[in-house]
């Protein structure tokens, strides 16, 4: 919370470029974060293929969700997609990573990179939606997908995992670095955003959103995870990151729209305010024995 009131207070007080930030972040030290995430943990990708089809059934199902909500309390027909995707996309990167390191262990990460990169490469098909406001086709999808380094970067990450290549150590120290910065950046440039948006006027919108994205997403993960056999801490795993509040990555993907940022950013804020307090609820609920070094 420091580092966003501190991109606050600088917004305000010398107004800076948001979108060259945001550019920053989702030019470079995402692409960095997921290939150092992906390269380096200890498990193989053929023990991570449930999860990485988990999150593309889940992802949809609750995109279809938060849409249906979205009408059904007629929402500003232009916020539409930005409501859906905020419920299908949790901050499973910068936030959820260091959550399941901190609450499993770091034999873990792997998933939950895994379910970073799938989510990546399915926001960025729902961004080339919303950043047009309609329906582009594969054409726009495609523009999206190569205007930014963030598929080829989960790309390169998943080949070099999924061929053993050691990453020779001018490269992974780099990567580690700028995986480092991921959260700092993106929770500065949340800051400034804010100092940005009127993002007061979208409370009600941003309250459904909220309700769905930090109380009905994890429950619905339990009920789908009560129908397939998982092991019980990868089970727990899937949870947990399912009370991860909305990515970042939203709200900068819409910061040309005015309505639209205000609602991102509005509901970024609200659900990392209380997300910890859901993720403490969940873990005494599950009974997790949180990992101790």
């Amino acid at each position: 919370m420091t580092l966003m009131g501190l991109g606050f207070v600088l917004q305000r007080r010398f107004s800076l470029d948001v979108a060259s930030l945001g550019r920053v972040l989702v030019h470079c030290v995402v692409p960095c974060a997921l290939i150092h995430f992906l390269t380096s943990t200890d498990l193989p990708l053929s023990a991570v293929s449930f999860t990485a089809g988990f999150t593309c059934v889940k992802f949809a199902v609750l995109l279809l969700l938060g849409r249906a909500v979205a009408w059904a309390v007629q929402i500003d027909p232009a916020l539409r997609w930005v409501f859906a995707v905020g419920v299908a996309f949790p901050n499973s990167g910068n936030y959820g990573i260091p959550v399941i390191e901190l609450v499993f262990g770091p034999d873990w990460i792997l998933h939950q990179s895994v379910i970073t990169s799938v989510q990546v490469v399915l926001v960025i098909i729902c961004a080339s939606l919303l950043l047009s406001g309609e329906r582009v086709g594969l054409g726009g999808i495609f523009r999206m997908s190569v205007q930014t380094p963030l598929i080829p970067a989960v790309v390169i990450g998943l080949a070099v995992k999924g061929a053993g290549i050691p990453l020779p150590m001018i490269v992974s120290e780099p990567l580690r670095i700028m995986a480092g910065a991921l959260t700092p950046l993106a929770l500065f440039i949340l800051g400034v955003q804010l100092a940005s948006t009127n993002w007061m006027s979208a409370w009600k919108p941003v309250a459904a959103l909220t309700l769905l994205r930090l109380a009905v997403a994890p429950v619905l993960t339990s009920f789908c995870l009560l129908f397939v056999a998982v092991p019980g801490t990868l089970s727990d795993v899937l949870i947990v990151g399912a009370c991860a509040p909305i990515g970042v990555l939203l709200a900068i993907f819409v910061a040309e729209h005015e309505d639209q940022a205000s609602l991102a950013s509005a509901a970024v804020v609200v659900t990392t305010f209380l997300s910890p307090l859901v993720i403490t609820l969940v873990i005494s609920i599950l009974g997790v024995t949180v990992y101790t070094r």
